[in-house]
């Protein structure tokens, strides 16, 4: 019985703060658990958004732009989640941040992520309400549950969950592009016209930086779940499978679902609130396709949800552990991530959550970015760096600067209109920043390769 009880408990933990045995590596099932990101309604709307604001040409370029980023940054926090074996949030103490600096993006993506959660609950409820007129707090209570248990006993029940979703998902939503296609009465012509030129404002600007919103979550992924793919090679290779999906597969899918919807939406509700489906698609799904449309939102929507409430509760682990030293259960975190995320939304708060989602993308990038600009330094000079407590710093005082001189600079750009979003500055700005900043003071706060204490 102990033996059995230990297992479960490891389950659970999921290895948050610890390094991970090579024999529990499965790779199937870490590719699924990351899966649940690109089949998604915002990778739909990848695909939808930036055309809908470029037109099909800048659209397309925009997307697949933002996935060569994306396929670079997974590429490299898979590799170092997977040569370190810990999690991004200890990877964050080795590359940048130090020990108890960590705390910081750590901080940031959980906050974030909650945000997300609060989104992604609304708008899957209301997408159940078009059906079933019930109250949403019914759903929410619903769907906490889920939320609560599947992410409980770590990636591995999210990997065999993605087993059933990921092809069921797929299955139903190109059930419904058939259809728009056939029986719908739409056409590709129809599409080529519709997105021959922008319908809504953003230019290529904005369809860029819609692209670029979720890069940064491919870093704290991948460095969380790379770890456990059985080989550094299918560690690296996640990275650019990944973005095949997120920044191909899915917005291609976006784009021969969501104009066809739009259409259809136009007469009813007029063609600036049909424009908005290209953003959010759950209720319209609901509504034009039936139970089709909500097979699509629901397989879509819980499996990102997961990892809205897996990542912040390691996030929420190493702040405990990295800036008081206190040793908390994830299993604690999941529970407490998805009671805020309950509270928040049964408050009302989506419209504040929606507005403060920009920022925390912007935070989570930026916490990421910093990290890879410090493994590019480090690894420009030949560092030998080693995750051993005894030679990592408490604080990396650059990484503190870098984070708040270029977010304060990309904000206050894009608030004034010089730039049509902060991400196209603050990220790259960050990384040049900390590479400057990591030159002019030699070194001097990176991990120096040295014996560790006894």
């Amino acid at each position: 019985m102990a033996a059995e009880r230990k297992t479960l408990e490891q389950v659970m933990e999921d290895y948050a703060l610890q390094p991970v045995p090579r024999e529990y590596a499965n790779t199937l099932l870490a590719y699924l658990a990351m899966a649940g990101i690109p089949q998604s309604m915002y990778y739909l709307a990848v695909g939808s958004v930036p055309v809908a604001m470029a037109g099909l040409l800048g659209g397309v370029v925009a997307f697949v732009g933002a996935g060569a980023v994306m396929a670079i940054m997974a590429l490299v926090f898979g590799m170092l989640s997977w040569r370190h074996g810990y999690s991004y949030d200890m990877l964050a103490r080795l590359y940048g941040w130090g020990h108890k600096g960590s705390f910081v993006p750590s901080l940031v993506c959980a906050a974030g992520l909650i945000a997300f959660w609060v989104l992604e609950a609304y708008w899957m409820a209301k997408a159940m309400e078009a059906l079933y007129p019930l109250p949403l707090w019914v759903y929410y209570i619903a769907l906490t549950i889920l939320f609560i248990l599947v992410p409980l006993f770590g990636h591995k029940l999210m990997g065999w969950f993605g087993t059933v979703t990921f092809p069921l998902g797929i299955l139903a939503t190109v059930y419904g592009i058939v259809w728009f296609y056939t029986a719908g009465g739409f056409s590709l012509d129809r599409l080529l016209e519709m997105t021959s030129k922008p319908m809504m404002p953003g230019g290529f600007g904005g369809a860029l930086d819609w692209s670029l919103l979720a890069i940064g979550l491919w870093g704290v992924t991948l460095g969380n779940l790379g770890r456990f793919c059985r080989t550094e090679t299918s560690a690296k290779l996640a990275g650019p499978v990944m973005a095949l999906l997120a920044h191909g597969l899915f917005p291609l899918m976006g784009i021969l679902i969501v104009f066809p919807m739009i259409a259809k939406l136009i007469p009813i509700v007029g063609e600036q609130q049909a424009g908005l489906a290209a953003f959010d698609a759950s209720v319209p799904f609901a509504i034009v396709l039936g139970m089709i449309g909500a097979v699509v939102v629901l397989t879509y929507q819980t499996s990102v949800q997961y990892i809205n409430v897996y990542l912040p509760s390691i996030n929420l682990s190493n702040v405990f552990g990295g800036l008081f030293g206190i040793v908390t259960k994830r299993m604690w975190w999941v529970l407490i991530v998805n009671l805020i995320g309950f509270v928040l939304v049964l408050l009302g708060t989506v419209d504040q959550m929606l507005a403060f989602s920009s920022y925390g993308a912007l935070g989570i990038g930026m916490v990421v970015i910093i990290s890879m600009a410090d493994w590019v330094y480090s690894a420009a000079r030949k560092m030998d760096r080693r995750y051993d407590p005894n030679t990592i710093r408490d604080w990396n005082p650059l990484s503190i600067v870098t984070f708040g001189v270029s977010g304060v600079v990309a904000v206050v750009l894009w608030k004034s209109g010089v730039v049509p979003s902060a991400s196209i500055v603050g990220y790259p700005l960050c990384f040049l920043l900390y590479l400057v900043l990591a030159h002019v003071t030699k070194g001097a706060f990176q991990l120096q390769p040295q014996p560790a204490e006894k």
